[in-house]
């Protein structure tokens, strides 16, 4: 059973969208995907780490990043422990905009990459005691504030400084620059909008020519190749979170045409969404 996991079901209203909790993987984890950005850390034990793209046996000291409506599960654990950091996605284009400029973090948390490396075992109880402060259970937890929000903040930004020293296998290679950062802003803002290049170079303030360039060099893609990315995995999302249309889903992500929404599914995902659907149950309310 594939679990589908919701912003509403991990943060409250008030909450700011960073939290952490330490999880005992003692059995096989099934198949799951979430519509914000999750880091996994291994702080002990090990396991095979499962996504579309393969299998990966993870270490203590390794990080795993899943990006909002992609799945992975978890598979001959030994012993295993976790630290997961929830992240609202948008804070990657806002708060968390700096991390950009580092090509490691690109990688892992704009592409969803994995470390193939690992933090020295000194690095990784530094990190973990941060990880740990951010996985308060919630008695414990300060009530939610801009102080909090600031707190919560501030560790994410300790544990990333640490992880940015990793080597992560991803199809990122730069850092992101201020133009292409305001073109993924524009897009994440209005993923239904029939964006064209010249419209996102104007947002930008660069030329098409050049934003292309640029989106090549420090994404790996077109701009229209990363909003067809994007446009998917809100698409899976929603298709896993209602049992709305094809053509109700794909109006929504700025896919009017079912057809053609079913081929730009595909094209990302490798299978249509009536199959995605099908191959795929699930638990709507999980936590």
């Amino acid at each position: 059973m594939t679990l589908l996991r919701r912003e509403p079901n991990v943060f409250t209203a008030a909450d700011y969208p960073i939290l952490a909790d330490r999880v005992s993987i003692p059995d096989p984890v099934d198949p799951h995907i979430h519509d914000f950005i999750e880091l996994a850390l291994v702080v002990a034990g090990r396991a095979v780490h499962r996504t579309a793209d393969g299998d990966r046996m993870i270490m203590p000291g390794q990080v795993v990043a899943v990006r909002p409506g992609s799945w992975h599960a978890y598979l001959r654990p030994e012993r295993c422990t976790v630290i997961n950091v929830y992240v609202g996605p948008r804070l990657l284009l806002t708060d968390l905009a700096w991390s950009l400029a580092h090509p490691s973090l690109v990688r892992l948390l704009l592409h969803g990459g994995a470390s193939t490396d690992a933090l020295a075992p000194g690095r990784l109880t530094e990190v973990t005691g941060w990880l740990d402060q951010l996985a308060r259970p919630g008695r414990d937890r300060p009530e939610p504030g801009p102080e909090e929000a600031i707190v919560r903040r501030s560790l994410l930004g300790c544990v990333l400084g640490r992880l940015a020293g990793l080597s992560i296998a991803s199809a990122g290679t730069a850092m992101i620059t201020r133009p292409v950062q305001l073109a993924l802003t524009a897009m994440s803002g209005d993923l239904a909008r029939p964006w064209t290049v010249a419209e996102l170079a104007r947002a930008a303030a660069v030329s098409p020519s050049r934003l292309h360039r640029l989106f090549r060099t420090e994404v790996g893609s077109t701009p229209l190749g990363w909003l067809t990315r994007s446009r998917a995995e809100r698409f899976a999302v929603l298709l896993l979170g209602s049992d709305d249309t094809v053509a109700v889903i794909g109006r929504a992500v700025g896919w009017p045409d079912p057809n053609y929404a079913s081929r730009r599914f595909r094209q990302v995902y490798g299978i249509s969404p009536s199959d995605y659907r099908r191959r795929l149950a699930f638990d709507r309310i999980g936590s």
